[in-house]
């Protein structure tokens, strides 16, 4: 990671290498990644608040528009070599491969006459990604105009040929430069609003003979934030830039002509469409109790509220498409700092406004509304409820007022009394509970999902510390793949030991990993594992 001085950039320099040792031919495969460099922009992202005002009031425009736009930039680079064999084109309509070298055909082991043709196998491109956005105050709404370009540049594309009497594909690389732009814009318009309730009336009480006030009320606050926006994008479909296309009478064959890469251009339909979203925040905000009212050293604090639920809606309309135009509703509602953070849950889920019709035994989405034929304006489709409870070893300790003396020992530990050693082990427990419930159609069988997970850590020195993670299936009745760890801190080094003591293909699970802890240099590891899925291969 280097920061470029004097300039307004961040530079990430990296090399890779993975190796897995099983494949078909047995040669294994190796794939490098040398060098991966990533540049970002790091400098003012308001290019206008560079330029001084020279003593002059700036106008409403600059402070409401001009002052309000930010910038990002950002571009990588990536040199990919393989030596597994390059990907066969053959397709459920039976045609076969016709490779342009013959050691295209096969994997090459890393041996020094091998290093010609790995070095054909090279291939780099660069990805460019820029997004201009804005925030302009209009009264009590917000608007957030936005543009996103991104750009990736390849040095090489394959040219197909298809022999539809042969059954065979052909394919050579032709050399060159070729750019494969993305692009979208829209904007969001938003706004924020309450709505106060109160449950419950003030008190009055006497106290030597004055009568006071005291406030009983239970105050709730909804914060209610409904966003509207638009986003377009062209369409990215076949194009003879990215694809070439063949038609073999009712099979029609599309050919990715970057399908060398790891990084294929995608492809999407024209799309715009209008978004919604509705965001509530419930609050809860309970009196001081009446001994403090009543206590005249009493110093009046602000009480933070407590949030008590948060709900969420999305939906989008794509008035592009030329059917199913509205989106899944898709919902949610949670809290997860309940009781101090210890206790959470989360419930989403979707409702979908389309009918279905079956054609023979499928099921298919119709361009009806389900609302059309019945009551209900959707049909509920997926329904998941999460929720987590978690205790520390903290939460049982008693809260005492120390005297200085006693704070200034427990920092100093064992050392402030030289024949007390600390034998405390701190440690977390959590239980997790998930449901899942969902019906792609209304004829399709329910599939559901019904699953405690238990987890815990145990620090057992200052260096050494050990976890442990069991799934239990409601449903099946049975326990699923339990695994205990054991991780050891060595400095600049982290030792990790993973064991699973069975599995649902039966047998043991283990992993040992020990490596570096940078991020630059986090592939200077060894790992050794071992799995049943490796012993049923063997």
């Amino acid at each position: 990671n280097l920061p470029l001085k004097g300039l307004p950039f961040n530079a990430v320099i990296s090399a890779k290498h993975s190796q897995n040792k099983s494949s078909n031919d047995g040669l294994g495969t190796n794939i490098f990644n040398i060098p991966n460099f990533t540049l970002n922009y790091s400098g003012e992202r308001n290019p206008y608040k560079l330029i001084p005002y020279s003593g002059i009031k700036p106008s409403k425009f600059r402070q409401k528009i001009l002052d309000q736009i930010a910038i990002s930039y950002s571009t990588s680079g990536n040199n990919l070599i393989n030596s597994d064999r390059r990907a066969s084109l053959t397709n459920s309509s039976g045609f076969t491969t016709l490779y342009p070298d013959a050691s295209d055909s096969v994997s090459l082991e890393l041996k020094s006459e091998n290093f010609s043709d790995l070095l054909k196998r090279n291939k780099f491109y660069m990805t460019h990604s820029a997004s201009i956005q804005s925030n302009v105050k209009i009264k009590y709404f917000t608007l957030t105009p936005f543009f996103n370009y991104s750009e990736s540049w390849y040095f090489s594309r394959s040219n197909f040929d298809v022999n539809s009497l042969d059954k065979t594909i052909s394919y050579d690389n032709e050399k060159g430069f070729f750019r494969n732009p993305r692009y979208s814009s829209g904007a969001n318009l938003s706004t924020t609003f309450y709505n106060f309730y109160t449950l419950g009336k003030s008190k009055k009480k006497t106290v030597n003979e004055d009568t006071l006030v005291l406030d009983r009320q239970i105050k709730f606050r909804q914060q209610i934030t409904p966003t509207i926006g638009y986003s377009s994008s062209p369409q990215y479909n076949v194009t003879s830039d990215i694809y070439e296309i063949f038609v073999n009478g009712n099979d029609s064959l599309a050919f990715n002509r970057f399908f060398l890469y790891n990084s294929q251009p995608g492809t999407s339909g024209k799309s715009q469409s209008i978004n919604f979203s509705l965001n509530n925040i419930f609050e809860l905000k309970t009196p001081i109790s009446s001994k403090k009212q009543l206590d005249p050293n009493y110093i009046p604090v602000k009480k933070e509220a407590f949030k008590l639920l948060q709900l969420n809606a999305t939906a989008s309309y794509n008035m592009a498409a030329d059917s199913l135009k509205l989106s899944n509703i898709g919902w949610s509602a949670s809290n997860t700092n309940l009781f101090k953070g210890r206790l959470g849950f989360t419930v989403n889920g979707s409702l979908d406004p389309y009918q279905y019709d079956s054609i023979g035994t499928v099921y298919i989405r119709t361009n009806e509304y389900w609302v059309k034929s019945n009551k209900s304006l959707a049909r509920l489709s997926r329904v998941q409820v999460s929720s987590n409870f978690r205790v520390t070893a903290d939460d049982f300790k008693k809260k005492k007022n120390k005297s200085k003396g006693s704070q200034m020992a427990d920092k100093m530990g064992y050392f402030y009394y030289p024949n007390y050693l600390d034998f405390s082990m701190p440690w977390t427990l959590a239980v997790g509970h998930t449901f899942l419930w969902d019906k792609v159609n209304p004829n399709s069988e329910i599939g559901k999902t019904n699953a405690f997970t238990f987890s815990g850590s145990l620090k057992l020195s200052e260096k050494w510390n050990s976890d442990m993670r069991v799934n239990f299936d409601l449903n099946k009745k049975e326990f699923n793949a339990p695994n205990i760890g054991l991780n050891r801190d060595m400095h600049c080094w982290v030792m990790r030991l993973q064991w699973t003591p069975f599995d649902k293909r039966g047998g043991t699970q283990y992993s040992f990993y020990i490596g570096v802890k940078a991020d630059m240099l986090k592939d200077l590891k060894y790992e050794k594992r071992n799995s049943g899925y490796d012993r049923i291969r063997q």
